[in-house]
Formats: C-alpha cells, sequence, structure tokens
C-alpha cells in the first residue's frame, strides 16, 4: 500500500525541491565561471610559457653575444677547450713521431771566417799556480758574438757629411747654376736615416717617441715627432710606384684573398677601416688605410681584373667576383665557438657538438680532396660527393638554435661558393693569408691607436705594403733592396 505524504511533508520537500533548483541553478553558473577562469588561465600559462621561451632563447643570444665579446676584448683561451682535447684523446690516429734533437742543435752556429771582426791569443806557457813550464801546448778556439754599445763605439754610429757646392752666374742663361741641388733648409736628414725611421714605425711598429728614444740613445740623433711624421708622408709619396706596381702583381694572380679590420682615423676620414689585399702565389700584400668598409673599397682594389676572389663571407663582396670562394674556416670556428659554449644548454650544446663534429669531418675530406694533383673530372666528382654529405650537414633540424639556424641557412644560400676551392686549381679552402696579413697591422693599430690624418693614413698604407711585402720576400738583405727600390 502507498504512503499516503501528510500536507506538511509535501510542503517541506516542495520547499527542498525548489532550493535544490535554485542551487543547481547557481552550480551551472559557478561552473561556467570557473570554466571561463580555467580557459583564460590556460591561454595565460600558454602565453607565460611562450614568453619564457622567447626569454630563454634571447638569454642564450646574449649569453653568447657576451662570450664573443670577451673574446673579441680578452682573446681566445690559450689552450684547447677541454671537450676538444677529451675528443682528440679517444682518436685511433697515431701521435706525429717527434724528430730527436742533436746536442750541436742546442748550441749556436759557429761563425764563417768572413764574419770574424777580430782574434784575441791568450797564450800560456807555465802552471799559473806552481809556475812549472807546461809541455804539449795546444790551442783551442772558441768565438765571442757581442755588440758595440752606442758610448763605447769607436768609429762614430752617426755620420754627418758637409756638402760644399759651388755654384756660377750663367750669361747665357742669365741664371745661377749649382754642382747640384740645394735643398731648402741648411741641414737636412739623408736617405739611410730617413729609411730606418720607416722601417721601425712600420715593420717594428714603434710609436713616434719609441722611435726619437731609439735614435736618440743608439745613434745620438735628435729628431721630432713632426720630422718623423713628414719623412713618413715624403717616402710614401717616393714609393707610391711600387705601391701601384704591387697591386698589379697581386691583381694578375690566380686568386687573391680580400680583408678588413678596423683602423681609426681621427680627422679628414672615409672610414675607419684597414683593408688587405694579397694574392695566393706570392707574400706581396697591399693595405689601404683610413677607407669605408662598404663595397667600393674592395672593388677598387680589384679593379678590373678577373681573379679568384677569396672572402670570409663578409656581405660587401657578394656578386663581386664571377669567381668567388668562401673560407671554410671562418664556420668552422663559429661551429666550435658554439659546440664549446657554456651559455648553452646540456642539450644545445650537445647537438652544436655533433654539428660542428660533421662540419669538420667534411672540412677534412675538401681539404685532402683540394691538396691532390688537379684533374678537372675528378675535382667535379669530389664537388658533387661532398656536396651530399654539405647537404646532409646543413639541412634544417628542430634542435637548430637560432645561432646555429643562421649558420646553416648562410652555408646552404653559399654552398658553391664553398666548392670553389675544389673546382678552381691552387685556390685555398680558407682566408686565413689575409688574416695573417692583417694581424702585423692590427698590432701597430694597438699601439700607435692608428692615424690622426687622412693623408698619414694614406702614407701608412703605402710605407706598409711596400715594406712588408720586401721584408716577406727578402729578408736577409732588405735595408739593401729597399735603398734600390727607392732609387738610391
Amino acid at each position: 500500500m502507498a504512503l499516503k505524504l501528510t500536507e506538511g511533508e509535501i510542503k517541506k520537500r516542495l520547499i527542498r525541491l525548489r532550493n535544490l533548483e535554485q542551487l543547481h541553478l547557481a552550480q551551472l553558473k559557478r561552473n561556467e565561471r570557473l570554466l571561463e577562469d580555467n580557459r583564460k588561465l590556460t591561454e595565460r600559462v600558454a602565453s607565460l610559457e611562450a614568453r619564457d621561451r622567447e626569454k630563454d632563447t634571447l638569454i642564450a643570444e646574449l649569453k653568447l653575444q657576451l662570450e664573443e665579446l670577451k673574446r673579441m676584448i680578452f682573446g681566445r683561451r690559450g689552450k684547447k677547450q677541454q671537450w676538444l682535447e677529451d675528443e682528440d684523446d679517444d682518436t685511433t690516429e697515431e701521435p706525429r713521431p717527434r724528430v730527436p734533437r742533436t746536442p750541436d742543435s742546442y748550441h749556436r752556429t759557429l761563425p764563417k771566417d768572413k764574419n770574424v771582426t777580430h782574434t784575441e791569443h791568450h797564450g800560456i806557457d807555465a802552471c799559473p799556480d806552481c809556475s812549472t813550464p807546461l809541455e804539449k801546448i795546444e790551442t783551442r778556439t772558441f768565438y765571442e758574438e757581442d755588440i758595440v754599445l752606442p758610448d763605447t763605439a769607436t768609429v762614430p754610429l752617426k755620420t754627418v757629411a758637409k756638402h760644399e757646392v759651388e755654384r756660377g752666374w750663367c750669361r747665357q742663361c742669365r741664371a745661377w747654376r749649382k754642382a747640384i741641388p740645394l735643398p731648402s733648409a741648411a741641414v737636412v736628414l739623408g736617405k739611410r736615416v730617413r729609411l730606418y725611421i720607416c722601417y721601425l714605425a712600420i715593420l717594428i711598429r714603434l710609436s713616434f717617441s719609441q722611435v726619437r728614444t731609439l735614435l736618440t740613445t743608439t745613434y745620438n740623433f735628435q729628431v721630432s715627432e713632426g720630422e718623423i711624421a713628414s719623412i713618413l708622408g715624403k717616402e710614401a709619396r717616393t714609393l707610391r710606384p711600387e705601391y701601384e706596381a704591387l697591386k698589379d702583381r697581386i691583381r694578375q694572380q690566380k686568386g687573391v684573398h680580400y680583408d678588413e679590420t678596423v683602423y681609426k682615423v681621427v680627422k679628414e676620414a672615409q672610414g675607419n677601416y684597414a683593408w688587405v689585399m694579397t694574392g695566393t702565389e706570392t707574400n706581396d700584400a697591399v693595405f689601404a688605410c683610413g677607407r669605408s668598409r662598404g663595397k667600393g673599397v674592395a672593388e677598387e682594389l680589384r679593379s678590373i681584373a678577373d681573379h679568384v676572389g677569396i672572402t670570409d663571407g663578409y656581405g660587401a663582396y657578394k656578386n663581386m667576383f664571377t669567381r668567388h670562394a668562401l673560407c671554410w674556416a671562418h664556420p668552422h670556428r663559429k661551429l666550435r665557438d658554439l659546440a664549446g659554449s657554456e651559455a648553452l644548454s646540456l642539450e644545445s650544446r650537445a647537438h652544436c657538438k655533433d654539428v660542428f663534429r660533421s662540419f669538420a669531418a667534411l672540412y677534412a675530406e675538401v681539404e685532402h680532396a683540394r691538396q691532390r694533383s688537379f684533374d678537372a673530372l675528378e675535382r667535379e666528382e669530389a664537388a658533387i660527393r661532398l656536396g651530399v654529405t654539405f647537404d646532409a650537414v646543413t639541412a634544417v633540424h628542430p634542435s637548430d638554435m637560432p645561432q646555429l639556424a643562421r649558420i646553416k641557412t648562410h652555408l646552404r644560400e653559399e654552398k658553391r661558393h664553398y666548392f670553389t676551392c675544389i673546382l678552381e686549381n691552387g685556390i685555398p679552402a680558407d682566408n686565413n693569408k689575409a688574416e695573417r696579413a692583417l694581424r702585423h697591422l692590427v698590432i701597430k693599430r694597438k699601439t700607435s691607436f692608428g692615424s690622426k690624418t687622412k693623408r698619414g693614413a694614406e702614407a701608412v698604407s703605402i710605407l706598409t705594403s711596400v715594406i712588408l711585402s720586401l721584408w716577406w720576400r727578402k729578408p736577409t738583405h732588405f735595408f739593401t733592396e729597399l735603398l734600390a727600390l727607392r732609387g738610391v
């Protein structure tokens, strides 16, 4: 039998149902608000995570830039990076055998008889202790090499020539005629000291004050900084024909290296950079200081020559050569620095190491193929075969960080220029020769802080080109050759 509810119970249950319906509606609204809040929070979390990823990427880039700035300011570490040392320990290649040195190699070379300036005989007849006459007397010879100090020299190191020049009046020409041209001043500097000042300032890289000090202490020769600047300018004008001849000789070579570096000029500067152009066949080099970093300077150095241009990938060289060879050493160094960077995460660093190892192995194969005897067909086959490996090494990978992606993109875009060294005979795979040529000027820049004027930078360009080229070509008879080059 069904339970019959009382009027009061029915009212209670109706009230409870009405309350439940109200609570249900309130809960539905609350759930909608919570769902909306959850959606907004999810979107915010995703946004914050994206921002965190961007910050992590930016922080990694800034750390890499900071590392690069530290290398620029403080230089690279003297030792090879530890991870490279560990890899070298795992290689199976046998170390290069060390050539044993002979005992004579630790001693100075015996001078030739023509180089002996004087002989001193040291005789002995009796024992210095007991005065007993000595028997079986024999002579032993040794050589003592020394120099003559300036204030102990018997012959003056500084020469002063007094010129007495006769002149007379010519009635026919109605002019004074002289035996030799007279200078504008009563005391002038000789050609040898002028060239020696150029040697000290350019090849030895001394500052003007250091040149003055050396000439004073060594030769008792007084010269002012203004005279030094004037001498450098005059000698540069005298050697300009050889400077232009150097350009022509370099341009005619099969391949020519180009590079640039910072070189400050205080006044009247066209720019604050120095350029170098050096060929693959000789050690001659041409410098252009106080110029801009624009493409026009490189085109001026190249002129109308059609040689293979070897560069580091700087954008100014793009589309400048019909045959362009890019330096493998530059991306190799960039990948090595990335692989050893402490600013990267362990995962990114491991990936960069893998890419570096692959590129280094490819670089070694390119060098091996390039050093073999030249055969056009074999070189083309080698370029095709190595090109496949090149494509695999530079392919896009999900783990590529922005810096690595940029390097790979550049390599892919300029692929054909990286294989010019294989397809052309006698073309190196790097631009190291230009960097070595610039090193001398970079060290001089650090001691002299560049040039004051455009004219001074032009003088440095000419003198550095002529003097360094001659020194690298004939260091043994340098001064004799320099005097002959000057037309003395």
